[in-house]
């Protein structure tokens, strides 16, 4: 048998295979569509489970890259890099202490966990990177997922966190403030910021199959660059026989959907209280 002959029986068997896949799933969905809580939940499942079939049908598994090339490509992106080309460098959190440990940045294709305790300050480490991200991306959106947090609330603390007001005692400092500086501070914040690419969506109660599904929708239009979610713990977890299943499910569909968009995941999560109890307060 030639080796034209073979590739197209090769072609034949995946391209049945998938075909195959894709009348199961199918079924699959409209099971869903039946049984699950809300049509938008059963249609984020669909949609995650018709990307990994376009996955299957589009990459030609089973196929190996010589390592020759691989290292030929990744000396072309070292100089690309040292040459400043955007397309090539991570996303920098324009936090020096932090980019120091960075190798170039967070490269696309990440997924990041920020973890910490209740009441540490994660929400405003997180408003912090995504104004330093959306400062450098310009052209490509950061997204943020707050389910803790209404949209007045996050404003409050965005303000907050940029102009050094106090996040509690806000409306007493601008009572007590008769040079109107803090009204200067907010007003510049709100003037620098207006145009910067930053999307939020406030919901008490989000499944990962909708978070995806939203993302995927405005990346039709738009180009994403970051996606952070507030927090794991409050994300509808899907069906599984543990927690750390359920878990585990929830950051694999999130680093799948990081690579198929090549953005970067920032994934919030609070540490167990139980850290408080012991001499050394470093999570481990």
């Amino acid at each position: 048998m030639s080796t034209a002959n073979v590739s197209e029986y090769k072609r034949i068997v995946k391209s049945n295979s998938v075909r195959r896949q894709a009348l199961q799933s199918l079924n699959v969905i409209a099971d869903m569509l039946h049984t699950s809580e809300t049509p938008q939940r059963a249609l984020g499942e669909a949609e995650t489970i018709i990307q990994a079939l376009m996955g299957k049908a589009s990459v030609d598994s089973g196929s190996f890259t010589h390592i020759s090339q691989i290292l030929t490509g990744y000396v072309d992106e070292l100089e690309k890099r040292l040459a400043g080309d955007q397309e090539t460098m991570g996303l920098t959190t324009s936090m020096p202490t932090i980019d120091e440990y960075l190798d170039g940045g967070i490269q696309p294709g990440s997924l990041v966990v920020m973890g910490g305790r209740a009441g540490s300050g994660k929400t405003s480490m997180m408003l912090s990177l995504i104004k330093g991200f959306a400062r450098e991306m310009k052209t490509r959106s950061a997204l943020a997922f707050s389910m803790e947090m209404s949209n007045l609330q996050l404003a409050k603390r965005y303000v907050s966190s940029h102009t050094g007001a106090s996040y509690n005692r806000m409306v007493h400092e601008l009572q007590n403030d008769p040079d109107e500086t803090m009204w200067t501070k907010i007003f510049k914040l709100v003037g620098d910021d207006q145009n910067l690419p930053i999307y939020v969506a406030d919901s008490s109660r989000m499944s990962v199959e909708q978070v995806c599904a939203d993302v995927r929708q405005h990346a039709r239009d738009n180009r994403v660059g970051l996606i952070a979610i507030d927090y794991l713990g409050l994300m509808d977890m899907p069906s599984a026989d543990r927690h750390d299943l359920g878990i585990a499910k929830v950051t694999r569909a999130l680093k799948l959907l990081a690579m198929e968009l090549s953005c970067v995941v920032l994934l919030l999560s609070q540490v167990n209280r139980g850290v408080e109890k012991r001499d050394n307060k470093r999570p481990i």
